[in-house]
């Protein structure tokens, strides 16, 4: 489908990659979407069900190709890095699903790589694109919150059965889907953490080295009071899916993701005012919070594309990244707020391999 937006999108792996392709194919400021799988069925499978015609094969023909203004990676973690690097390095823009890297080392190369070819690099956080997210957000731009006093994100999921490089993955290198949300609402980079690590993985899953099945941190934030909790886990560990992974506290309300799947998230509401004399305790309110439609809590721009795609996280984030082009400014988690995240899932496991020793985030200058 042609069209008159600015800006020609390349999706690179079509698993997850498939609802990116869509949400850019909606988009106003996209003019024309291509898509790129290793696997011919898998290409042709949703080149057909999308109506996309421009297919590849191989990423080296996306980035030697003029047809492209900025590539989307949707590909395996190991790939991440080296791609990155290359989709920047061919004169385009990159997007890429998290995480942005797994050590201190290859975070540098794609710092590097962004500030030597000026090129910009959103790292696609999904989370921070839901509906929780986004009403918790406009509460807390709303002041509903009051003084924020803890922040807490977990992830648990079941990996058994997912590609190889999932096997024994220290779960903090892959924290960032309950992480990122509660470091975007507090828009604080990560200074140091303290981390320990619980359960033992079989012996045959231990190929990173770590015997941990869950790791659990508490992170300080940069000139802050508030502590972010983060629990995660991807092995061994009976407990179901989490689709919003995040709680917040204030001092006047507080809200606790979904605890079991179709149930409303908890919104918790201490009454106002001055307590009354001989009462020991201020009332909490308590309820289920219906979320609003995602067509309410998006740009008013793209509110009929998410009408109608209510489920599609991929629209918010997609419009950010392409706003950011077009706007010529940094995106929403632009190449220093992904280093730091990731600095920060790095140096978690680093503390929980040190039985919880204090360790401190590398900061990049501009953070």
């Amino acid at each position: 489908m042609s069209k008159q937006g600015e800006l020609r999108v390349a999706v690179a792996g079509l698993g997850f990659g498939k609802i990116w392709a869509s949400a850019y194919d909606e988009l106003p400021d996209v003019q024309h979407v291509g898509i790129c799988d290793p696997d011919p069925d898998v290409l042709n499978s949703v080149g057909d069900e999308l109506g996309i015609e421009r297919r590849h094969t191989d990423l080296q023909a996306v980035l030697a190709s003029d047809d492209y203004d900025a590539v989307h990676l949707v590909t395996p973690i190991p790939m991440h890095v080296e791609q990155s690097i290359a989709v920047m390095e061919s004169g385009k823009h990159c997007a890429c699903a998290i995480p942005m890297a797994l050590s201190l080392e290859d975070v540098d190369r794609v710092v590097d790589a962004q500030r030597r070819t000026g090129k910009t690099y959103m790292l696609m956080e999904t989370e921070i694109a839901s509906p929780a997210f986004l009403y918790v957000e406009q509460m807390h731009r709303e002041g509903a919150f009051g003084d924020l006093q803890l922040l807490r994100g977990v992830h648990y999921q079941n990996m058994e059965g997912w590609p190889d490089y999932w096997r024994g993955l220290p779960p903090m290198f892959y924290c960032y889907h309950g992480l990122g949300p509660m470091l975007h609402l507090a828009q604080r980079p990560v200074t140091a953490v303290h981390c320990r690590g619980s359960g033992t993985l079989p012996k045959e899953q231990q190929q990173y080295g770590s015997r941990f099945t869950v790791e659990s941190a508490l992170f300080e934030l940069a000139d802050c009071d508030v502590i972010c909790e983060m629990t995660a886990s991807f092995h061994e560990l009976a407990r179901g899916f989490l689709s919003d992974r995040f709680y917040v506290y204030g001092n006047r309300m507080s809200f606790e993701s979904t605890q079991v799947a179709g149930e409303d998230p908890v919104v918790f509401e201490a009454e106002s005012g001055r307590l009354p004399a001989g009462q020991r305790s201020r009332k909490v309110g308590t309820r289920r919070q219906a979320l609003p439609p995602l067509a309410e809590l998006v740009a008013p721009e793209i509110a009929d594309v998410a009408r109608k795609a209510p489920h599609a996280r991929g629209i918010p984030l997609a419009h950010e990244f392409i706003r950011s082009l077009v706007e010529e400014r940094a995106p929403a988690i632009d190449v220093l707020t992904a280093a730091n995240w990731t600095a920060a899932g790095v140096a978690a496991h680093a503390s929980a391999m040190r039985e919880g020793e204090r360790v401190g985030v590398k900061q990049w200058k501009g953070q």
